[in-house]
């Protein structure tokens, strides 16, 4: 549950592009209304909640997100982890919800809850309707004043979030962040990681914990933000009846009292660690995120470590001194960080990279940032605020960062801010900033007599606000249904004179956006022999550059067109190429996604990156806990013979073949396999089919591979029933994976059964049976789970997949409670609660899934490929509501014995001491 947006820009931007205000006509006794901006509405009670409420009814989904404004800097010493340990113990209960975890599956809800420094949130999104909303309030409510906070239930979540602490220590990146962020503040808070110190956790008092709890969780402290499909009358009305009783906090909230001093000298730490491989983390100190010259800032960081047009990628990674580079920024409210990494492979040196990185970072007035620079970081800017208005949900979940800077209206302010920033400001900000003096690198070491930073404070924010512009109204999105077979009537399904198969569905969204998922089916079982490192590196170099533009002169572009290019990937026998655009632009898109497939521009460079990245990612696997178990797990079920395109290859098969192969070898796996031959195109938003359909045909019909593409058939997976246990010296997590061939596909008639019976073993959050008893009842483990992997195919080639991590020493306990769940199912089968309960989630869930566009686009993409409409997620979801318990059961009885499963765990094997049972006797201990 913990807060990990490290690479979070601040959001906004669309302005132009929000619901008009909707006022309460009359307002509920005790209820002051407060300012209005962006289709958000500011309203107060009397005890001091401030309600938000966001009226927007294009998406048949609501969100309640409650923020509270406490995190980890407003803990003491010896206290550390506190806010984020209380995210945790709020989830166990009240004296009116019991089970949390149930109550949610079985309503379908996605929820969750983050800390960070500045504030703590949590948030249901759910299918809208009234009672739902009702629950959500009722529950908010309810664990604002009255949760648990019990000894038995920290006894058993401390272990939990120890757990989550290891998985970070296995990640470098994770690592590094917090040694920079402890090196970089000395007194303040924000120096401490949110998850805290192993000690305060392990040894935290529940009196303080409870004294934390009611000093912070009250009304005063919290904002409550309803967005969706709400009438504003009634939503406010239903929040005055439900929280208004509160009464309103007598005792006074402590104060901060830390400023962090000036940094008088570059500090360094080092880290030495046997995992990973090496990076570079380079931090400076500037204002508070609610400041003008954080957004100049954030525009130089885009200048210098954008990822694809940034001049540390040109200097560093093109000239293959690093892997990759990256920017983003701890905002936080007093005091922010700027960030930037470099990433190396084991043969970069470092020292090269590191001074590379900072002769660009420090350069200051020496070599000042071109108007061309800045344009190009303004669009992507304005194009990473705008992105995040598609998603009323994801919007709701974000605004909590703007809520901890002192008013929401932050956000808006923001997008403004950054259409007043000039040139001048970005060249002065990162020669104020961006120096010696003030950088942390990942020990201290005293320099030459420094040059002091002076970080201003923040202005007021009533100063602040004042400068915020007033909006211009625009019309309300549309309303859409996400039944299956109201989906189904609203898609226009063809295919082309050429064969190409298309699903277009016109539809209203917010800002008019557009996802799209296209696929090409490549090459066959005889002729992709060997190809697949070949056809990896073909998928780096697509959208890289075209015959006709560079690769910064396709990401502008791109940019300019309001668009993003989120994967575009190659399978040894597909490429898949997704993302977003807009109404207006994505015909223009299109064309650009054409010329990168059919002429892309096969540049050395790149080649070269992709390469140092893929070599570097191997490097880190060869200890990470997943990748190794993983890549066990890969060898041992792989049904699939040596010398077919998927068989099983090791990872040092795979770093042997990267090493080797040339950039002529991506080249002619391009000219051999590429083409429309198998296409199929998913598109979803504002659009007109006929147009689309017209254009594609035009882009496509035409282009052809010299070799044809037959799909090949899928293989069921080994059934090895054994277990084999991996070692990863000195790592804190450890992962416990198992797997299971399942010999049907989804069309067959238990496969409704079987995803039921998952969904209540291992689905549904932390109501399901497995982690009921790894997290919930013993402690052992922060997540796990069970899933189907279905296959849509005429092959019945399903499986069942476990996973759950734990620490090292855990482990085996962690494994036998696994394989008792198992049987126990087996055995005992299921009950008519958890049956009734199972369905409502998993259905509402479906159709909360339906209304993301990302994902129907890449559903409608599946079906035209293999000849499937919304019936039959109709037919399935009535098949779902119509289950009995013997159903289930009978389906649970054939495929969930523990002694069918393969099992693999990867950790440190003297923390484990043999943590699988018989992994030395069947000899497979590594």
């Amino acid at each position: 549950m913990r807060k990990s947006s490290w690479l979070r820009f601040a959001l906004t931007a669309a302005l132009l592009l929000l619901t008009p205000l909707t006022f309460a006509k009359a307002l509920p006794s005790g209820v002051t209304a407060g300012p209005s901006y962006g289709g958000i509405s500011e309203y107060r009670l009397d005890n001091g909640l401030k309600v938000l409420l966001y009226p927007d009814p294009s998406k048949p989904r609501m969100l309640v997100n409650v923020t509270y404004l406490v995190g980890s800097k407003h803990e003491n010493y010896g206290e550390t982890g506190m806010a984020h340990l209380l995210e945790h113990l709020v989830f166990k209960g009240t004296p009116k919800y019991l089970d949390v975890a149930a109550e949610f599956a079985k309503r379908g809800m996605r929820w969750n809850g983050t800390t960070w420094a500045d504030r703590t949130n949590y948030f249901e999104v759910f299918e809208a309707s009234d009672e739902q909303l009702q629950w959500a309030l009722e529950f908010e409510a309810s664990r604002m004043l009255d949760s648990f906070i019990a000894r038995k239930d920290l006894d058993s979540e401390m272990t939990v979030v120890r757990n989550e602490m290891e998985m970070g220590e296995t990640n470098p990146f994770r690592v590094s962040l917090k040694a920079l962020q402890s090196a970089a503040f000395m007194w303040h808070n924000y120096g401490n990681d949110t998850i805290g110190a192993r000690s305060d956790v392990e040894r935290v008092d529940i009196d303080k914990l409870k004294a934390f709890y009611r000093t912070y969780y009250q009304p005063d402290n919290a904002v409550l933000l309803i967005a969706g499909p709400i009438e504003v009358d009634e939503t406010l009305a239903q929040v005055a009846r439900i929280f208004g009783p509160m009464p309103k906090p007598t005792r006074t909230l402590p104060p901060q009292y830390t400023v962090e001093p000036q940094q008088d000298g570059e500090r360094e730490a080092t880290i030495r660690r046997i995992a990973g491989s090496p990076l570079l983390a380079i931090g400076y100190h500037t204002p508070g995120a609610a400041s003008p010259d954080t957004i100049a800032l954030n525009t130089a960081g885009l200048i210098l470590g954008d990822s694809e047009t940034g001049r540390l990628r040109a200097q560093l990674v093109d000239k293959g001194l690093a892997a990759s580079a990256a920017n983003f920024q701890f905002s936080f409210q007093e005091r922010a960080l700027t960030i930037f990494l470099i990433q190396l492979s084991g043969a970069q040196d470092i020292a090269k990279a590191r001074s590379g990185a900072l002769a660009q970072i420090e350069a200051g007035a020496a070599k000042p940032f071109t108007q061309a620079e800045f344009e190009r970081a303004q669009i992507n800017y304005r194009n990473q605020l705008k992105s995040r208005l598609d998603d009323v949900a994801q919007l709701g979940i974000e605004m909590s960062e703007y809520i901890a800077l002192g008013d929401w209206r932050t956000f808006f302010w923001e997008a403004q801010a950054l259409e007043r920033v000039t040139l001048a400001d970005v060249n002065r900000v990162a020669a104020t900033y961006l120096i010696q003096s003030n950088r942390t690198l990942v020990n201290y070491l005293s320099g030459k007599t420094p040059v002091r930073v002076e970080i201003p404070a923040p202005p007021p924010i009533d100063e602040l606000m004042a400068t915020l512009e007033p909006e211009k109204a625009q019309e309300a999105t549309a309303q859409f249904s996400v039944s299956p077979l109201d989906i189904e009537k609203k898609t226009a399904r063809s295919t082309t004179p050429s064969g190409i198969k298309l699903a277009l569905l016109d539809k209203p969204t917010r800002n008019d956006a557009v996802s799209f998922y296209i696929q090409l089916g490549l090459g066959s079982k005889e002729t992709l022999v060997g190809k697949a490192t070949a056809a990896e590196a073909m998928g780096a170099l697509l959208y890289t550059g075209t015959e006709g533009l560079s690769r910064v002169e396709l990401n502008d572009a791109t940019a300019k067109l309001e668009s993003e290019v989120r994967a575009f990937s190659t399978g040894v026998d597909s490429v898949t190429i997704t993302g977003r655009s807009t109404t207006k632009h994505i015909a223009a898109l299109l064309d650009l996604i054409a010329s990168s497939l059919k002429k892309p521009r096969f540049d050395a460079t790149e080649f070269e990156s992709w390469r140092a990245q893929r070599l570097s990612q191997l490097e880190q696997a060869k200890l990470n806990p997943q990748a190794r178990a993983s890549e066990e797990m890969s060898r041992l079920t792989n049904p699939y013979a040596p010398g077919h395109p998927l068989a099983h290859r090791s990872s040092e098969t795979i770093e042997s073949e990267v090493t080797a192969i040339k950039l002529a070898d991506a080249r002619a796996y391009h000219d051999a396999f590429f083409g429309a031959q198998s296409m199929q195109a998913a598109i979803v938003g504002e659009i007109d089919p006929a147009q689309i359909s017209a254009q594609i045909e035009a882009l496509f019909g035409k282009w052809r591979a010299p070799t044809a593409y037959v799909r090949m058939e899928e293989s069921l997976i080994k059934q090895v029933s054994t277990a084999a246990e991996i070692d990863t010296p000195e790592q804190a997590n450890a992962i416990l994976l198992g797997s299971r061939p399942v010999a049907m596909n989804d069309q067959a008639a238990d496969y409704p059964a079987l995803t039921v019976g998952a969904y209540i073993f291992g689905g549904g959050a932390l109501s399901n049976r497995l982690l009921k008893r790894l997290r919930q009842k013993e402690g052992f483990s922060y997540g796990g789970g069970v899933l189907v992997r279905p296959s849509s195919t005429l092959e019945e080639t399903s499986s069942l997949l476990l996973f759950a991590q734990a620490a090292p020493e855990n482990v085996r306990k962690a494994s036998n409670a696994a394989r008792e769940e198992l049987d126990a199912i087996v055995k005992d089968g299921i009950t008519e609660t958890e049956l009734t309960d199972a369905k409502s989630g998993l259905l509402k869930a479906r159709r909360v899934g339906l209304s993301d566009d990302a994902a129907l686009a890449s559903t409608l993409a599946l079906q035209a490929e293999i000849g499937r409409t919304f019936a039959y997620t109709d037919e399935l979801e009535s098949n779902v509501a119509k289950l009995t318990v013997a159903q289930v059961n009978e389906a649970v009885a054939a495929q969930f014995g523990a002694k069918t499963w393969t099992f693999v765990v990867a950790g440190d094997a003297k923390k484990m001491a043999n943590a699988v049972p018989g992994a030395e006797q069947s000899g497979e201990k590594k």
